[in-house]
């Protein structure tokens, strides 16, 4: 069977996009291939283990792991000569290896022959994406040092990227980002997520509170400043978001701006939940409140719609076009501003048939975006990849 090697930032932290990688990997194994895995740190096993699956222990699928240091380092934190060191490196492994999956394209330069791209936030300064940069850039732009490194990388990335045989995309909203930027045939695969599991458990769940769920990291573009204010219009619901600090200012914000406007009794910020703690919140809830606009892809929601909460997103990103296919009331609901959002959850909570309506739609809808259908499909993008190389 061809070697395979592949590249991913990490696997420490076990986000979405580290579960990405994680499925790739046992989806390269189960079809045969001899995988060597390469992240930027080292993996720690045990953390890994006890973050990814109950039932399944990663390290135990994983034959040969490398760290791409020290040679490499992110475009974004080193000058040139680091950089075309490691990108020198790069090509190297790809010339000596069957196949080179790269599960994070858009933070990892590498020659890949398929790069899976979350979403080009190397281009986030190219006129094409000035919008979305509006409400993202901050995140990655502090500096002039900071923008100047990002013009230097774009050329950098969109070059790797056309080299690619197959250029992934995580939703059909990064898609139509990535083909304003990146001049290459681009196809779509959600993320995993466990949907069927969840499934499995919301229908041992006992009855449903008035309650909207967030599920955030606590960060200021997230946009988690809203969720007061539409409390103070539905006042029948509690609000409870979950989620780790990443901004400790902001999340003092937050908390003052709760007292402030006098819904601390229903308006809760919950950082210290596990893996059990958060489902159990997500199954006992009745709605999905996301507030980010132009959302790259967002697990959460599709986690929440498996479990029956009906989604209520901003009009745009990959909630909006992929989740609830660019449609008003089928599979949920959008908004534009506090007052639709309040509005529609008011709506929601105030009409129980309709509600148990849309929560069925947006349990079958949740199984296209499965860990199983995930791996179907990346096995057919590894066959056309193996095609294109021989």
């Amino acid at each position: 069977m061809p070697d395979v090697t592949l590249i991913g930032n990490t696997l420490n932290t076990m986000g979405g996009g580290e579960r990405v990688t994680a499925h790739m990997l046992l989806t390269l194994e189960a079809l045969g291939h001899d995988v060597t895995l390469m992240t930027w740190d080292s993996p720690d096993w045990d953390r890994i283990d006890r973050l990814f699956h109950d039932e399944i222990r990663l390290s135990n699928h994983v034959e040969s792991a490398e760290p791409l240091g020290p040679d490499y380092v992110p475009l974004d934190r080193v000058g040139w000569s680091d950089a075309l060191r490691w990108l020198e490196r790069s090509r190297r492994i790809y010339r000596k290896t069957d196949l080179v999956v790269n599960s994070q394209g858009n933070t990892v330069p590498a020659y890949a022959h398929v790069s899976y791209v979350h979403f080009p936030t190397f281009a986030l300064l190219h006129p094409a994406l000035e919008e979305i940069a509006k409400h993202h850039l901050s995140a990655y732009v502090s500096s002039r040092k900071d923008e100047m490194m990002m013009r230097v990388r774009q050329p950098v990335y969109k070059s790797l990227m056309e080299h690619s045989a197959v250029v992934l995309a995580n939703s059909h909203f990064t898609k139509s980002c990535l083909d304003k930027v990146v001049d290459a045939e681009t196809s779509v695969l959600y993320p995993p997520v466990e949907a069927e599991d969840i499934i499995g458990v919301a229908e041992s769940a006992g009855d449903r509170g008035n309650t909207v769920v967030t599920i955030s990291h606590i960060r200021r573009d997230k946009r988690l400043e809203m969720i007061p204010e539409i409390a103070k219009k539905v006042e029948e619901a509690e609000f409870r978001v979950i989620g780790h600090i990443h901004d400790s200012d902001y999340h003092g914000e937050l908390l003052r701006a709760t007292e402030d406007i006098g819904v601390e009794d229903r308006v809760s910020f919950e950082t210290g939940l596990d893996r059990v703690g958060l489902l159990r919140s997500i199954v006992e809830a009745k709605v999905y409140l996301h507030t980010m606009p132009y959302e790259h892809f967002g697990i959460s929601p599709v986690e929440a719609m498996a479990a029956g909460l009906v989604p209520v997103v901003h009009r745009s990103g990959g909630p909006y076009r992929d989740m609830l296919d660019g449609k008003q009331g089928e599979y949920g609901y959008w908004y534009e501003g506090v007052q639709d959002a309040a509005e529609r959850i008011t709506g929601l909570l105030g009409d129980e048939r309709l509600r148990e309506s849309l929560s069925e739609k947006c349990v079958e809808r949740s199984k296209m975006f499965d860990t199983g259908v995930f791996r179907e499909r990346f096995s057919s993008y590894i066959d056309l990849a193996l095609d294109g190389s021989r």
